[in-house]
């Protein structure tokens, strides 16, 4: 038995071992308080155990915070996360979701500060920059929202992200056409990215370009015609152009995709309203107000609708009134300032992604835990590919690997040019001993002439499955020169040369593989291919 072992035994702590025990089944709270007992009794006797205690203390404090973060519990999840600050082992992944929880409650002044910290430690970290930029801008620091974006984009001119939050950031600043123009190279860049989309169809409305806007709502509906948000947005625009049937079909249409859709209800009301079809609209603020029984304003029109069928003398100034009631001004303008209304930083399942990647293989049950979560991500936003991403991503660590392939899949339906599902979908694809779909799906990555050495390695591998053994060298090949001392790319290298008859090539490689501290099976199996050749020789 290890000496540290037999040290370890003769002090045993019985908090503890339960401690580890409700840790290693995920009952994180429960195993926090074991932990926290052995803390308080510290002796120079049991010093191990209290580091040890500190150590996963502050790990359980994590994952509990991660567990009430995916599931928006962003108030209990940021308690957790400071608690876990004390012994975190990496203190930048928690500042992260630190800071998006400080933004989503409100408390902007913190998550700047927050994301600037990680700043000073990661200056080159796009996703904290874009936070930051969300951040400044739910403080109205438009100016400093726009640079930061800026400075981005000349890093990243391809980020159809940036593009959005940089148009957002321009409306605040009064700039609408510039802002425009942002909206329009998003959806360039992610023909399906439908915010983008409806942001820009409104804008070119504010801008009285009501042509455009219809157009940019039409491109987006050819290929999501079931999204009630666009029909939304598409009712507004039209009822600002005077379209006033197109606005009540369009209203209509959203509300057949989705009968809870209150804000549709209320607008189509307030339409039927200015066009004296007060029973109707009565109707629909009725149906609106069953939707949310809280809201004083519904309860106001409702009243004010039924006074104007009571007595038809009060109805001039009726509509006007309604428009008050909820929000002020033109339906169009009133569109046009929510944009800038506190911007949430969601689902950000791709931060929570990263952090359970770390987790060692016993901690798959958190995986286990989080697919419930992320479904219903995915219900909420099934047009947005970063949650089937995620979802994907999830089910490949479990090793689920056709619900993998089927959710990386989606999230390429929806943008195709999304390499990171491309890449997701490829090594699902190579696990699966899928080889000639895998090395499509390689070719495709490749073509973007990215520069990732694990892409052309593994489809050098796939395509060597294949027996297209000249393309496979050519990849591997590739991946050297872009990682000289990557192992496998050297002993899959070795093993083509070794079957042309290229020995003294092969011996090259193997012993390049070798050089290159490869992991032990990999170690194992180059130097008795390497032994091998060498005693043929």
């Amino acid at each position: 038995m290890n000496i540290v072992k037999k040290l370890f035994g003769l002090f045993r702590d019985d908090d503890y071992e339960v401690g580890m025990h409700l840790y290693n089944a995920h009952l994180y709270r429960e195993a926090i308080e074991k932990f926290e007992s052995v803390i308080l009794r510290k002796t120079s006797l049991s010093s191990l155990h209290h580091n040890l205690a500190q150590f996963y203390c502050g790990y359980a404090h994590r994952n509990l915070g991660i567990m009430l973060f995916v599931v928006g519990n962003y108030a209990g999840a940021l308690e957790e996360f400071q608690k876990a600050l004390k012994g975190s082992q990496n203190p930048h992944e928690v500042h992260h979701l630190m800071g998006i929880c400080q933004n989503n409650l409100g408390d902007f002044e913190n998550a700047v500060l927050t994301f600037s910290t990680i700043l000073k430690i990661d200056p080159n970290s796009l996703p904290t920059k874009l936070r930051l930029g969300i951040s400044l801008h739910n403080l109205k620091m438009w100016d400093k929202s726009v640079a930061l974006y800026s400075t981005i984009l000349a890093q990243k001119p391809k980020y159809a992200d940036v593009h959005f939050r940089l148009g957002l950031a321009l409306l605040g600043q009064g700039k609408a056409e510039p802002a425009a123009e942002a909206f329009r190279t998003a959806v360039k860049i992610n023909p399906n990215y439908i915010e983008a989309h409806i942001k820009l169809g409104l804008t070119q409305a504010y801008l009285a370009d009501f042509d455009g806007a219809l157009a940019s709502f039409t491109s987006i509906l050819d290929r999501h015609p079931d999204f009630p948000d666009i029909y939304y947005a598409m009712g507004i625009a039209q009822a600002a152009s005077g379209r006033i049937p197109d606005a009540l079909a369009a209203f209509e249409k959203a509300l057949e995709i989705n009968p809870s859709y209150k804000d549709a209800k209320i607008k189509l009301g307030i339409l039927h309203c200015h066009q004296g079809n007060y029973e109707t609209a009565a109707a629909c603020l009725r149906e609106a107000g069953s939707i949310d029984p809280a809201d004083p304003n519904l309860q106001l029109a409702i009243s004010a609708v039924t006074c104007i069928m009571e007595r038809p003398v009060n109805a001039k100034n009726v509509p006007d009134e309604l428009t008050r009631l909820f929000g002020g001004g033109k339906p169009l303008d009133q569109a046009i300032r929510n944009f800038n209304t506190h911007l949430k930083i969601k689902p950000d399942l791709s931060a929570v992604l990263a952090i359970i990647k770390e987790f060692s293989e016993e901690n798959t049950a958190l995986c286990e835990m989080l697919i419930p979560v992320v479904h219903e991500y995915v219900k909420e936003q099934p047009n947005y590919p970063d949650t089937h991403n995620t979802l994907g991503s999830i089910y490949l660590k479990l090793n689920k690997l056709i619900r993998a392939e089927e959710s990386f899949r989606e999230a390429l339906r929806i943008n195709p040019e999304y390499l990171k599902a491309r890449v997701n979908l490829f090594n699902t694809l190579k696990l699966m001993n899928k080889d000639k779909e895998a090395a499509e799906q390689g070719a495709f990555i490749i073509e973007k002439n990215v520069s990732y050495p694990d892409v052309y390695c593994n489809t050098g591998e796939v395509l060597m499955n294949l027996d297209r053994h000249k393309e496979a060298l050519a990849h591997i090949e590739e991946a050297i020169r872009l990682r000289p001392h990557y192992s496998k790319a050297h002993y899959l290298k070795a093993r083509i040369m070794a079957g042309n008859g290229r020995h003294e090539d092969a011996i090259q490689a193997y012993e390049a593989c070798l050089a290159s501290y490869p992991a032990d099976d990999l170690g194992d199996k180059a130097r008795e291919a390497l032994n091998m050749i060498k005693q043929r020789l």
